[in-house]
């Protein structure tokens, strides 16, 4: 089939996708799990049963271990699947998927030294440097990404998906300027820039959905 790895590549980062979901749902869970482990450690201070709160704390530390475990693995993955699936794109594509290819492996590696700069207290305020090069790095990861499938789509006559791409490289456009200058200007600024990051990310799931489907039709 022409085109087959881009199909495969295209699945690839979709899936990245769904764990970066899956992996924002656990984070929550485990932030309100410390919300929790606060209160009970408060019902300790006010003279409740000292056994209650012991196991309390023991499942909610257990739970935490687990779920952080599982957000480490699927982040993991995640890198692997989005790396093996731009490079497997950039074989039909040699463009755009190439630039999202090397991104990918400049906001892992930017990653890294995120998490590791933010642990030695010396050097933590370099973290915010690399936080903000994972940023940029995922918005323009996003827009190599929409341009290879476009670039794509074109070739087998489905102008449908390239338009929408346009359309979502302008939201992103969008999203980045707001943010940028909501700390200058208002900060109602950001809740825009949020919500429209939100709507951005789910119609770029959609785009995903029709790209990796467009090749069967």
């Amino acid at each position: 089939m022409q085109f087959e790895n881009a199909k495969e590549g295209i699945k690839k980062i979709f899936t990245y996708e769904l764990f970066q979901i899956i992996i924002g749902v656990m984070s929550v869970i485990i932030a309100i799990m410390g919300l929790l482990s606060l209160a009970g450690a408060k019902a300790v201070d006010d003279g409740e049963q000292i056994e209650d709160a012991v196991a309390v704390f023991a499942g909610f530390g257990i739970g935490t271990l687990v779920l952080g475990i599982g957000v480490i693995v699927l982040t993991i993955i995640g890198y692997v699947l989005l790396i093996k699936g731009t490079n497997l794109a950039s074989r039909d594509e040699p463009t755009y998927f190439r630039g999202a290819f090397g991104l990918a492996i400049m906001i892992l590696v930017a990653s890294v030294l995120y998490n590791i700069v933010q642990s030695v207290p010396n050097i933590a305020w370099l973290s915010r440097y690399f936080n903000g090069i994972v940023n940029v790095g995922m918005i323009f990861l996003t827009i190599n990404i929409v341009l290879g499938i476009r670039t794509i789509a074109e070739q087998i006559g489905r102008n449908d998906i390239s338009s929408m791409g346009m359309s979502i490289i302008v939201i992103e456009i969008i999203v980045y300027v707001f943010a940028a200058l909501a700390p200058f200007i208002n900060r109602a600024l950001t809740v825009v820039s949020a919500v429209a990051a939100l709507v951005g990310y789910i119609i770029y799931l959609i785009y995903l959905v029709k790209a990796k489907n467009m090749f069967n039709n």
